[in-house]
């Protein structure tokens, strides 16, 4: 009778030890995959300010900046950085409009952002709406627009410049 006691203990011991392994590894995989969706949300959200930080930049360089020369509009292949300003607080017409004549492709190798896709607009008080750029598609996932209030000419315009990054990027 005494053998049988000591059967029966250690086959609950052995269901207690497949208990614990068990549930331990259930523990593990819970860790893994919380770990797993912190570690995509934190990369989006990385993608996120880095795509807000890109389009503010810009947007600023443009407004803010004649570009380097100051006088690049007369001669588009010598514009090593291309700025919209004439003078503090206006924006060039002439520069907007040979802005508006470089190379999509080119401008986006010239502000490093050949991974992503934008699109500039300047649109005056009656609608009228100058642009360039690309379109957004179906495949975009994330867009960002800054907005601008220019003074161009002695007329109040808004001035729009959007960044985006296609779902495959």
């Amino acid at each position: 009778m005494y053998k049988n006691t000591q059967k029966k203990k250690g086959q609950i011991f052995s269901l207690d030890a497949l208990f614990s392994i068990v549930l331990f590894f259930i523990m593990l995989i819970f860790v893994f995959v919380t770990w797993n969706i912190y570690n995509l949300r934190i990369s989006e959200q990385d993608a996120h300010v880095e795509l807000q930080l890109i389009a503010f930049q810009i947007a600023d360089i443009l407004v803010e900046s004649p570009g380097i020369p100051s006088d690049w509009e007369t001669s588009l292949s010598n514009a090593s950085v291309i700025g919209l300003q004439e003078t503090p607080g206006v924006v060039s017409q002439e520069k907007v409009d040979a802005f508006l004549l470089l190379d999509y492709n080119s401008i986006k190798e010239s502000f490093n952002i050949e991974r992503f896709d934008f699109e500039f607009q300047v649109k005056n008080k009656n609608g009228t709406i100058q642009k360039l750029g690309a379109q957004q598609g179906n495949k975009t996932s994330e867009v960002i627009t800054i907005r601008r209030i220019v003074y161009v000419e002695n007329e109040t315009k808004e001035m729009f410049f959007t960044l985006w990054r296609g779902k495959d990027a």
